[in-house]
């Protein structure tokens, strides 16, 4: 059964919960595509403008020691953070 989610530009995606992920359940090292956020639009756009949109791709990186901000990069910026923010974007891996 597919869900409907709106991305950060606001359209219509259709999801199936096997084909995605949060981001913050992706493994280290993994490659990532953002798919959709579902966050408030002051948080979106924070993202958009640190280069984190849909379609770009996301290596999850390491977590602090205690294991709460992890480092995400993209081919532009590196950015940590927390769980609760990478639960709220959704991915599809693409490389393990």
């Amino acid at each position: 059964m597919a869900r409907i989610l709106s991305n950060v530009f606001n359209k219509k995606i259709e999801l199936f919960s096997t084909n995605f992920c949060r981001l913050s359940n992706a493994r280290k090292g993994s490659v990532c595509v953002l798919v959709a956020a579902q966050l408030p639009e002051e948080q979106i756009k924070r993202l958009a403008e640190a280069g984190i949109a849909p379609g770009t791709a996301v290596t999850v990186g390491v977590s602090s020691s205690a294991g709460d901000p992890t480092l995400y990069k993209t081919d532009e910026v590196r950015i940590a953070l927390r769980k609760e923010t990478a639960d709220r974007l959704l991915v599809r891996e693409i490389r393990k």
